[in-house]
């Protein structure tokens, strides 16, 4: 499924004297979006910062890791491990957890 999303890479603008600013970088033309700003200048806003920027290579990562786990038999595969990453897919695309790959 395509992304709806504003692709990757993002990253987060650390400036001094200025909240976290979570921005995507376009390679093919250099240009930038800001996707969301965090509105404190505290240790625990940057690292949530660099968690929302992680997003894009997280939800990818994801989808691999489902599309892994779907590759074992029933019987072997980590027992309630891929309804975590369904959900968790279905958390950032606002999809059913329980569509096949294809779907989501």
């Amino acid at each position: 499924m395509k992304a709806t999303h504003t692709p990757g890479p993002w990253g987060v603008l650390d400036e001094p004297g200025h909240p976290p600013l979570i921005t995507a970088w376009n390679d093919a033309d250099g240009s930038t979006d800001d996707i969301a700003e965090v509105f404190e200048e505290t240790t625990q806003s940057f690292a949530n910062a660099r968690l929302i920027a992680a997003a894009p290579e997280l939800l990818a990562a994801l989808r691999g890791a489902r599309d892994f786990i779907l590759g074992f038999r029933e019987d072997e595969a980590p027992a309630g491990l891929l309804d975590e990453v369904k959900s968790a897919i279905a958390k950032a695309t606002r999809a059913d957890p329980f569509l096949t790959p294809k779907e989501s």
